[in-house]
């Protein structure tokens, strides 16, 4: 266990770095990036995935996830990646037509209740306590989708990777250390 802007490691000590859904969770992504940077061999090659904003968010939403500092759209991851790696290529997550749309269905449900907690927090001085009660409840509730099938779990061909950014899930960020 470590900080990710700390790492206890030597400089230029892995071939590869893997990070799967933590940039998010970083306050100072760059100096994540610089620290990931500082570990990799000359040649070295990072791996990392993050949810795609574009999928998730309104244009100026922050994010639902309260663990999430930030979420990136590929513009903006690239913009920052570009800014510590020389060599960076940006591709979306695709799955398969049932997976994608399971996700798709329970992103754009977030939607109305984050609408309604705004609502409930302009509206709670004026309502009486028994609906502000019931406002609350709801607001807080958990997001299910209404008749949502349980697919089985995922296998290795049900998720790929497409230049496509746009409509995908997450991203997929490639980057190669060059020699200083």
């Amino acid at each position: 266990v470590a900080s990710a802007t700390e790492l206890p490691f030597p400089s230029e000590s892995f071939d590869a770095v893997v990070s799967f859904q933590v940039i998010e969770h970083i306050p100072d992504d760059r100096k994540f990036l610089d620290e990931i940077r500082r570990v990799l061999k000359p040649g070295g090659m990072l791996l990392l995935t993050t949810p795609n904003r574009r999928l998730r968010l309104l244009p100026l939403q922050r994010p639902w996830n309260p663990y999430h500092v930030r979420e990136y759209s590929d513009k903006s991851l690239h913009h920052l990646f570009k800014t510590v790696f020389a060599v960076v290529t940006i591709q979306g997550i695709h799955a398969r037509p049932e997976l994608h749309a399971m996700e798709r269905a329970r992103v754009k449900q977030r939607i109305p209740i984050v609408l309604l907690k705004m609502l409930y927090r302009s509206l709670e001085p004026l309502l009486p306590l028994t609906i502000a009660k019931a406002a609350r409840a709801r607001a807080e509730g958990s997001a299910t989708v209404p008749g949502q099938e349980v697919l089985p779990l995922p296998a290795s061909g049900d998720f790929f990777l497409l230049q496509d950014t746009r409509s995908c899930i997450d991203l997929f960020c490639n980057a190669i250390r060059t020699p200083s």
